[in-house]
């Protein structure tokens, strides 16, 4: 159970009320999906129980289908690829918030700026 109020609360707001929900929900799958409302958003998604079977985030399909919903959607932090990607700008650092903050933010935008070279030489 969550150490502090403010803990409980968060986990209850993200669906984890009962005792080991915090184990049974942890982080999974290529972005390490956490709470009970992530696992049963994505699994309504993809038509798979994951909320029973959370362990079924650990199956590469399962697992990008997972990111690339989440990302699309904000549903890990609440920011979207689409607030920092899109037509009118390419914010590859702060793009980084949509799954963890800014942790790694430059390495991994330069992986995005060499990718997208790569796919604009390719003319994919």
């Amino acid at each position: 159970m969550a150490d502090t109020e403010k803990h409980r609360q968060r986990a209850t707001d993200n669906g984890n009320t009962e005792q080991g929900d915090g184990y049974t929900y942890r982080g999974r799958g290529y972005v390490q999906v956490t709470w009970k409302k992530n696992y049963q958003a994505v699994g309504q998604q993809i038509g798979v129980d994951l909320a029973s079977e959370p362990d079924r985030m650990l199956e590469p399909e399962i697992a990008a289908w997972a990111t690339a919903y989440g990302m699309e959607r904000g549903i890990f932090t609440g920011k979207k690829l689409s607030d920092y990607v899109n037509d009118e700008r390419q914010d590859y650092v702060n793009a980084r918030r949509i799954i963890n903050g800014l942790d790694q933010a430059d390495t991994i935008a330069s992986f995005a700026i060499r990718f997208k070279s790569i796919l604009e030489a390719a003319k994919c």
